[in-house]
């Protein structure tokens, strides 16, 4: 057998298996994301407590936020805090429950193409 022709062959062998691995990387991390927006999701709506308006502005701006990001930027941390963040929301009418409110309560607005600035 020619050398350059082994080489050839071992080296697309090599390329297929770091494909494999990098393959199963990546569907690890989207298994992954899955699992980060249906905790975001779930949430989100203990934080705005089931309320028909705020659920469903809290799911289009999570679905946007996903749809728009790339596995790139997931960031587990972050996760982890704004997990945290809904969790204490949800617990109390506190701060985080106020931010929350006055989040939907904004986002809602640009949806609904309502502002308190006068053009």
């Amino acid at each position: 057998m020619d050398r350059g022709v082994w080489l050839l062959a071992r080296l697309r062998f090599k390329i297929d298996i770091v494909t494999e691995e990098a393959a199963l990387r990546l569907s690890d991390l989207a298994h992954t994301c899955v699992e980060s927006y249906r905790h975001l999701y779930r949430g989100a709506l203990h934080a705005v407590k089931y309320s028909a308006p705020a659920r469903y502005i809290a799911r289009d701006h999570l679905r946007e936020a996903f749809r728009k990001g790339t596995v790139a930027d997931y960031d587990q941390f972050k996760m982890d805090k704004t997990l945290e963040f809904l969790g204490n929301a949800a617990k109390s009418r506190d701060i985080e429950h106020r931010i929350v409110k006055n989040l939907i309560h904004v986002w809602w607005g640009k949806v609904n193409g309502r502002s308190r600035r006068k053009k």
